[in-house]
């Protein structure tokens, strides 16, 4: 008996396979049973690409966002010493 979600050949079931699955047996028969690579190859590769591009994007963001909020910090730090420096 096989263990629940394992297949035959001993590897865990991937979320991929199961949203292949859902989204159609027959390509999840063809492309993870046979073996065969998807017939739309180049556009995968075209998202892949796509993601990678606005993943880098993200996180360019991610560090320009969390400079401009040090550099916010270090101004309200430099205002609050010139103004304890005015009022001495």
């Amino acid at each position: 008996m096989m263990k629940r979600g394992v297949r035959h050949d001993g590897k865990m079931v991937s979320a991929q396979e199961i949203a292949c699955y859902a989204y159609c047996p027959e390509q999840w028969r063809l492309q993870y049973g046979e073996g065969l690579p998807p017939g739309n190859g180049a556009s995968l590769a075209a998202g892949t690409r796509h993601h990678d591009r606005n993943t880098a994007i993200e996180r360019a963001s991610s560090l320009l966002i969390a400079s401009g909020r040090i550099v916010i910090l270090a101004a309200a730090v430099l205002l609050l010493l010139w103004a304890i420096h005015q009022w001495s």
